[in-house]
This record gives structure tokens, sequence and C-alpha cells, in this order.
């Protein structure tokens, strides 16, 4: 069993978020006393790909951030953050292709 939540279960705010295609990066458990890990997937959040991100949980903190009432959830980026994916060095070519592939497939 994880001691934090993967990002793949993260389904809140329920009301937002109508699917989870893929997550692109999952840092992994963060561990205490040292710098936090972090996730982002591809959401489908009121209708629109987006591009959401946390911080991961640890053993003492499973939930991670941003969280309500011990649910966790997941922040949105700004589109103008997730148009400079491209650019972010920790993602490899294939984690920026998916990125780039959701955000400009068409919605049919």
């Amino acid at each position: 069993m994880n001691s934090y939540i993967p990002p793949e279960l993260v389904r809140s705010p329920k009301q937002r978020i109508s699917n989870i295609p893929e997550v692109v990066f999952d840092g992994g458990e963060s561990r205490d006393g040292e710098q936090s890990t972090f996730s982002l997937a591809n959401l489908i959040w009121d209708n629109q790909r987006v591009l959401g991100i946390r911080w991961n949980g640890s053993a003492n903190s499973p939930t991670g951030t941003p969280q309500s009432r011990g649910t966790a959830t997941w922040f949105i980026l700004p589109n103008e953050l997730t148009r400079q994916a491209s650019s972010w060095d920790f993602l490899d070519k294939h984690q920026k292709s998916l990125i780039f592939e959701f955000q400009n497939r068409n919605s049919n």
C-alpha cells in the first residue's frame, strides 16, 4: 500500500473532474523533511482539457496538497503555464508530447 495517494486516484472535486485520461508525471511519495514531490495529469475539468498539478503526500501526510476537508484535490494550471510545458526540463519528450497532444486534441 502506498503511503501517499497516487495521482490517478485523486478524483476531486468530483463535480468538476469528469475524467483523468492520463497521469503525465508522478514524482512518487514525498519524503518527510525533504523537498516535496508532485504530480501532473491531463484532466477533463468542466468539460475542458486542462493540466492539473498537486503536491504528493508522505507517510505522515498521505493526502498531499491541495486538499479539501481531508480529500486530495487538483489545482488547475492556467493555460499560460500549460503552454510552457515544452520548456520544462524535468519532463521527457514523451511526457511533453502527452500534454501537447491532449491539449490540442479535438473535443469531438
